[in-house]
């Protein structure tokens, strides 16, 4: 069961001062933040806590699982979690076709602060208002 008013995004970068910046900004903007360097490490701690986890962001291009594997089996885990996909490039690839299609955002990096916590915030709401 959820708790009432989960707050938690796990951010998923394979570059340490990104996880650093993303948690700095995003616990500003009123989040709890946990930061994991890879896709399984990801994986594994949103099976033990997915509960609590209200949006994952998502490094698009990680060394030895890839940002759209992870979010397929995030996905797999709980079909409605929100993704922000981030990533220094464009979009393009397989996360272009979700992003497209609405089943992900897409926040480029680097962040502006404002920007990240916006686009998180519009996440959870848009996937809130689509299980309502």
């Amino acid at each position: 069961m959820r708790s009432a008013y989960p707050n938690t995004v796990l951010v998923v970068d394979d570059d340490e001062m990104i996880r650093i910046t993303a948690s700095m900004i995003l616990g500003a903007g009123g989040f709890t933040v946990i930061t994991v360097d890879h896709g399984q490490t990801a994986i594994d701690l949103f099976t033990a806590q997915q509960d609590e986890i209200v949006l994952i962001v998502l490094d698009v291009n990680m060394p030895e699982m890839d940002g759209n594997t992870c979010f397929a089996r995030l996905r797999e885990i709980r079909p409605d979690i929100p993704v922000v996909f981030c990533s220094g490039y464009n979009k393009g690839g397989k996360s272009a076709d979700l992003i497209e299609t609405g089943k992900a955002a897409f926040i480029k990096k680097p962040y502006v602060a404002e920007d990240l916590i916006a686009t998180c915030k519009r996440a959870i709401v848009q996937t809130s208002h689509t299980q309502s």
